[in-house]
């Protein structure tokens, strides 16, 4: 048992446990070749920024107890079914830098050594797919000094600074999107809570 401001609790000053996000979403750039959509892997207050504060089950209890947070590694698997009537490329890769705000083209994020891809049929043949992928700031940060970079941990009532991403792609071989790809995204984090919250007095 400890004492936190004359406040007596038994959570341990850090606690350690994991996560899971789940979305399943349809993945469409209307009249476009190729769509893509993107997870934060580091920000377990909100990890899909098209919806805003997104936190998974269990995060939110944490936070009555614990002021900061810090995502140690995630782990995205994404199973993808084809809604058109031609074939593509379904990739899942890990960026450190948001790919909503980032210019780089398909043909690069298809190239880097991370990359997980498959080749996903028409919806008529051999139109599923399923990719795992595993990251951490570790993979990026040249260090392990990552590990206790302040900038990759968080209030627990907002994001880190630095975050790494994991992005979701499709790429039509013969043309435009008309129905785009299906997708089941399951999104597992190893995070540590830490700094016990301060009772109101």
């Amino acid at each position: 048992m400890l004492l936190v401001n004359n406040f007596k609790t038994f959570a341990p000053p850090r606690f350690e446990t994991h996560i899971r996000f789940s979305k399943q979403v349809n993945m469409l750039n209307a009249g476009m070749a190729y769509s893509n959509i993107r997870f934060s892997m580091s920000n377990a207050y909100d990890f899909d920024p098209l919806l805003g504060s997104t936190s998974a089950p269990g995060f939110t209890e944490m936070a009555t107890l614990y002021r900061r947070y810090r995502v140690n590694s995630g782990k995205l698997t994404v199973m993808a079914a084809n809604n058109e009537t031609f074939g593509g490329m379904i990739y899942v890769t890990p960026v450190n830098a948001d790919p909503g705000a980032n210019t780089a083209t398909y043909q690069a994020y298809v190239s880097n050594p991370l990359t997980r891809k498959r080749p996903i049929g028409a919806v008529s043949g051999n139109s599923t797919a399923t990719l795992h992928l595993k990251a951490s700031p570790t993979m990026f940060g040249g260090s392990a000094n990552v590990e206790i970079d302040d900038s990759y941990s968080a209030l627990v009532n907002a994001g880190p600074t630095n975050q790494i991403w994991f992005m979701i792609g499709f790429y039509n071989i013969t043309g435009a999107q008309a129905s785009g790809v299906s997708l089941s995204v399951d999104l597992d984090v190893d995070i540590d809570f830490y700094e016990l919250q301060t009772p109101a007095s």
